[in-house]
């Protein structure tokens, strides 16, 4: 039997609660999950001090 695995894509943010699309994926086997920081959110995160 083949293991599913499950890929979700952070698109706008990191939020883990009400996410109903990492839920459906958390039912996988194996689950991978992908942010990209790419330059558009250059200044959107402040390094925590």
């Amino acid at each position: 039997m083949s293991k599913k695995i499950a890929i979700h894509w952070f698109r706008q943010d990191l939020r883990l609660a009400d996410n109903p699309a990492l839920y459906q994926v958390s039912q996988a086997d194996e689950t991978i999950t992908i942010f990209i920081l790419g330059s558009v959110h250059k200044n959107s995160f402040s390094v925590a001090k």
